[in-house]
């Protein structure tokens, strides 16, 4: 009994540290610096899900949407031959997304390369060998380029130690697998999903609790080797977390609609890779215009499909900017969501983007593209002379380029006599971009080799990214709106705060976001930025919970938000109601249910605590954490032998949990367990060999074993720091065995002056 107590202390301790209410990164904007180099995304900031709203004390003050609405511009209707406005905007319309959480039967992916195959072979043919026609895939049958050796696939994460393979299995199935040296932990993923056409780089997605996530490896191709994907460097790496978000999709494949309540789960299969839809619209009217023997006018625009030649320069350099302009952050506009994008309507009414402000123009990264090419001299002159140049100027989106094509674009506005004598005598068959535009590793992802769009005269191979202050500035409108409205720049902050945990943004966003919500301007997403920048944010999350059923994109990850702030002041009903709608949505996550059960444990509703857990372990059965959970619940409740069973289980799941390691060792103490207390030090002492925890179990072991001198010695190695009060527990116990009562008493005497209250080292005194 005294042990049960010990150990239930123990857990409250854990609790009170996080152990018992574990928090998840949740990172995903990063995904969105791949773009169409096309590895995968992590934790990132929900887009501005719904149109601004009228605050309730200024419902009368409310003024007029964020950004203007989708208007066939000026050179668009001329472009049209004469046509009004309003008879260009006459296109078919996106499927808008249902607001009741369940799109799978709702959703239909609109015609693909398949269909348009039938008219237009030859196009559709040279597109897929591009690199966005090979953006996305299923690895059946997919061309192996990756070398799959033991050797060239294992590779060491630096700072926890682990090692991930990727391998073909006989049947071949593609899987990548993590394992710890040294221990008997494994843990593999199947590869459900291939991203990257391979001319870069290829990323792979797997499916873990019924959501997508990035996989840990990466195969680099310039380099040809495997390294951990973006995102995975860091110390505390993602361990197969990483979902892969709506927006971190959106540059890699047609459009995805994620299904209401869970953060990377989708309506039936993910299209595959990028079509003619992302540049030419919903083509099913088109389809069936021909079908039934329908012509344009003769001299006159097809309306059924968006042709982008005859948008205006501006539109059509921003079909390319939606991947190709990365930005620093992407903010949604008006009530749109991720796979509403429509090429008809400008980018800029479907989103904002924004760089750092930079004296010398935006870093060069993998999809900088848009930007960089917009600080060069042919950009700004060409632009000049009403001559704009676009990426199509360029590049033939359906052909893959060649040194010739870029010559030859060049050469539309340059001759050598031009450029001087030293171009006219150069070989005619040069590359102009050879010289001119520097070619070499990105910002943002490692191993890669890549074109810098910012044609100068002469750039340098080893510039310095320009300094930025932090400041944004509207890369893409060219009449920098987002600039101008304090609702979106306060999103962009808050996302470079929220997600990217840049600090310093609280102190712009916070004022631009309250200045909005004042004249009554807000979205579910400023009002959770609001809510968590400001001490006093419950009266935001109400107002979330009031908007919630009209709002499509958020999942219920921001009741977290809310039951924490309701915990953090005692009010452990309150947050438990808070939470409870999170559950009703049929794709809720494990996550989800496991937090509830979290907080019915820390309410001491057991029974219910376990029914929550045992429905999240039927979403993901291999959730580590949430085996911990059920420990904690169970030794609460005082179930000793399934606390016991659930951290064994626990110890399975997770390689690297050190805690659940010596807190399944405090169970095992007494009785006949010294092969698993060994076995257990060998692993914590393979993940943190400076934890003074791995030597109290390997003592606990020797001990059982009747070792109780090589215990002690085993123990001395214990440094002064982790001499706390288990650590003078296991001396007293050792000295005990020894048959030295008296050094026993002594250690157990030290040992309460850290634990006054414990009840073993009170029982070895005689107290």
């Amino acid at each position: 009994m005294g042990e049960a107590m010990v150990l239930r202390g123990w857990t409250d301790q854990m609790s009170r540290r996080g152990g018992g209410l574990p928090r998840q990164g949740l990172l995903c904007w990063g995904l969105l610096s791949l773009a169409l180099a096309l590895t995968a995304c992590s934790k990132g900031e929900a887009p501005a899900g719904k149109a601004p709203q009228k605050a309730p004390q200024k419902a009368a003050d409310a003024q007029v949407p964020v950004v203007p609405g989708a208007k066939a511009t000026a050179g668009e209707a001329e472009a049209a031959g004469g046509q009004a406005p309003e008879a260009v905007a006459q296109r078919p319309a996106a499927p808008k997304a249902p607001t009741d959480g369940v799109i799978a039967a709702a959703f239909k992916h609109p015609p693909g390369v398949e269909e348009c195959e039938d008219c237009h072979p030859d196009i559709v043919a040279s597109y897929q060998t591009t690199g966005m026609g090979r953006s996305m895939y299923r690895p059946d049958g997919a061309e192996i380029i990756e070398d799959f050796s033991p050797k060239a696939a294992t590779i060491r994460h630096s700072h926890t130690g682990l090692e991930y393979q990727a391998y073909r299995d006989e049947d071949g199935t593609w899987w990548q697998e993590e394992r710890l040296p040294g221990t008997d932990y494994s843990r593999k993923v199947k590869v459900d999903y291939i991203i990257g056409s391979g001319n870069h780089t290829r990323s792979y997605l797997g499916e873990v609790g019924g959501q997508i996530i990035e996989l840990p490896l990466t195969w680099y191709a310039h380099r040809k080797i495997w390294d951990m994907s973006p995102g995975y460097q860091f110390e505390k790496t993602l361990r197969f977390t990483r979902w892969v978000r709506p927006e971190c999709l959106f540059c890699h494949n047609d459009a995805s609609p994620a299904l209401k309540g869970a953060p990377a789960a989708y309506a039936g299969e993910l299209a595959s890779g990028i079509t003619c839809t992302r540049c030419h619209g919903d083509g099913a009217a088109h389809i069936k215009a021909r079908y039934d023997g329908v012509e344009p006018p003769a001299g006159q625009r097809d309306a059924t499909i968006v042709n982008p030649k005859y948008l205006s320069a501006d539109h059509q350099l921003q079909i390319c900017q939606q991947c190709h302009l990365q930005g620093a952050a992407r903010v949604l506009t008006s009530d749109k969501t991720w796979h509403e994008y429509r090429p008809d309507v400008p980018l800029e009414d479907f989103m904002s983007i924004f760089e750092e402000a930079r004296a010398g123009g935006g870093a060069f990264s993998i999809a900088s593209h848009g930007h960089r090419m917009s600080l060069s001299a042919c950009a700004k002159g060409s632009a000049a002379q009403g001559k704009r140049l676009v990426c199509t100027t360029c590049h033939d989106p359906h052909r893959p380029a060649s040194t010739a094509s870029h010559r030859a674009a060049c050469l539309s506005c340059h001759t050598p006599k031009d450029c001087g004598e030293a171009h006219t005598a150069a070989d005619p068959e040069a590359s102009c971009a050879g010289c001119h535009m520097r070619k070499g590793g990105t910002s943002d992802i490692p191993h890669v080799h890549f074109t810098d769009h910012f044609i100068r005269k002469r750039p340098t191979a080893d510039e310095a990214p320009p300094a930025s202050d932090g400041q944004l500035a509207d890369a893409l409108s060219p009449d920098k709106r987002g600039e101008q409205d304090p609702l979106i720049l306060g999103l962009a902050y808050g996302q470079g705060w929220k997600v990217l945990n840049k600090k310093e943004n609280r102190r712009w966003a916070l004022p631009l976001l309250q200045k909005a919500y004042a004249a009554g301007r807000y979205t579910f997403d400023s009002l959770h930025l609001l809510a968590l920048m400001s001490f006093e944010g419950e009266p935001f999350f109400k107002q979330m919970a009031a908007m919630e059923d009209e709002v499509y994109w958020p999942h219920p990850f921001w009741r977290l938000d809310w039951a924490d702030r309701l915990l953090r002041r005692g009010a452990l009903d309150e947050a438990i109601a808070a939470l409870k709608p999170a559950l009703a949505l049929p794709n809720a996550t494990a996550f989800i249910w496991r937090r509830y059960g979290d907080v019915l444990n820390s309410a001491r509703r057991f029974d219910e605590a376990e029914a929550a857990y045992a429905k999240a372990e039927t979403i993901d059965p291999y959730e580590p954490l949430l085996a911990q959970s059920r420990a904690t619940n169970a030794m609460h409740a005082g179930r000793m032998e399934d606390a016991r069973r659930w951290l064994e289980a626990a110890v399975e799941r997770d390689g690297m949990n050190v805690n659940v390691r010596a807190w399944l060792g405090e169970v095992l103490i007494e009785g006949q367990n010294a092969e698993r207390l060994l076995k257990l030090a060998k692993e914590v002492e393979a993940v943190a060999p400076e934890d003074p925890r791995w030597r109290i179990l390997k003592a606990a072991g020797l001990r059982q074993q009747g070792k109780a001198k090589a215990a002690l010695k085993i123990l001395d190695e214990v440094g002064q720091r982790g001499r706390q009060g288990r650590y003078w527990l296991a001396v007293a116990r050792a000295r005990r065995d020894s048959g030295d009562r008296a050094g026993a008493a002594e250690a157990a005497a030290m040992g309460l002056r850290f634990e006054p209250g414990n009840p073993a080292l009170r029982a070895i005194t005689g107290r």
